[in-house]
């Protein structure tokens, strides 16, 4: 086999093993309950605040359960699920997308 054939053999393996460490680590990923992800949704709709205040309501519940998020992609989770029709599981996945371990 060729140097390059290696090379790209050691790729397409370097490939599969970080795809394989992303699934198991989305396996680990927190699910927050039903009820917690409601409660934010409803405080958000019914707080009437700004979108940097919604922000800090997404930060602050974050942050309850020891994640972080940045102060944009908390505003931008915080407009998504404000939007009519937004069901626990999209909520849980925006969270997920934006979460940050600390």
């Amino acid at each position: 086999m060729s140097y390059s054939g290696h090379c790209q053999n050691d790729r397409m393996q370097a490939d599969r093993m970080q795809a394989d460490r992303m699934r198991a680590e989305r396996m680990y990923v927190e699910q927050f309950t039903s009820a917690d992800l409601v409660t934010l949704r409803r405080e958000l709709l019914q707080s009437g605040v700004d979108s940097f205040q919604a922000a800090e309501i997404v930060t602050s519940f974050l942050s309850d359960r020891g994640y972080g998020v940045s102060q944009h992609e908390a505003r931008a989770v915080a407009s998504r699920i404000e939007v009519p029709g937004c069901t626990v599981e999209y909520i849980q996945r925006e969270l997920e997308r934006v979460a940050l371990a600390m």
